[in-house]
């Protein structure tokens, strides 16, 4: 266009300035989508040459600024994933020392509260009004639980001891949801009062029987 338009065209300089080499034309292209220059500045010219001219440099503008877009993006949503791996390994590390210490104190304590033997209601009661067994709670959030209910939290087999795998298998259990213990340990004794409702049914329904049997050999001649 360059060469082939007359002297008199009014829009050979503008071409001239932006399109006058082929390093010209890289540089313009670059200055276009990186901020350097207004794309504006040279759509407008390219759209008086022709309209093709200006719809090409368009698309190439678009189609520029959505890759970038699309780079930059790769770059922080891959940052971004490595850092939560590395987050997520930090905090399974943290967590699995963590669980580590507590079970060699939670073992120590049952040692030390067991005195040879199976942990009742007494000892445990004794051991918990320790200043050292509250902070322990404390940390856990259990800092208004009364004893005997934490320790038939504890106490799953109904037992009325406690062992060392229900001691340190409950504190574990209730590291990070100790809000709702109340409702837990009143929801197991109301499974344990349904299941013996059960049973005393099942043998009234039994003994019903068995009394209804008796009755019919009597009758029977």
């Amino acid at each position: 266009y360059i060469e082939d338009a007359p002297a008199s065209d009014p829009y050979v300089d503008g071409m001239k300035e932006f399109f006058g080499s082929l390093l010209m034309t890289m540089l313009t292209l670059f200055m276009t989508v990186s901020g350097g220059l207004d794309w504006w500045s040279v759509v407008s010219l390219l759209l008086e040459v022709h309209t093709i001219y200006g719809l090409v440099f368009v698309v190439y503008v678009v189609v520029t600024v959505l890759a970038l877009l699309n780079v930059i993006n790769s770059i922080f949503v891959h940052d971004a994933m490595d850092s939560a791996r590395m987050d997520m390994s930090l905090r399974l590390r943290k967590e699995a020392e963590q669980t580590k210490f507590m079970v060699e104190s939670l073992t120590a304590m049952y040692i030390e509260m067991a005195e040879g033997g199976p942990v009742n209601l007494r000892q445990f009661c004794k051991f918990t009004d320790r200043e050292d067994m509250r902070l322990f709670c404390a940390m856990l959030g259990l800092h208004f639980i009364e004893p005997d209910t934490l320790f038939k939290l504890l106490d799953v087999d109904r037992s009325g001891v406690i062992s060392l795998e229900e001691f340190v298998v409950g504190f574990l259990r209730l590291k990070g949801g100790t809000i709702l213990v109340e409702m837990d340990v009143l929801l197991q004794e109301t499974k344990l009062l349904v299941r013996n409702s059960i049973l005393e049914n099942r043998r009234a329904l039994q003994s019903v029987m068995q009394t209804v049997r008796g009755a019919l050999e009597k009758t029977e001649p």
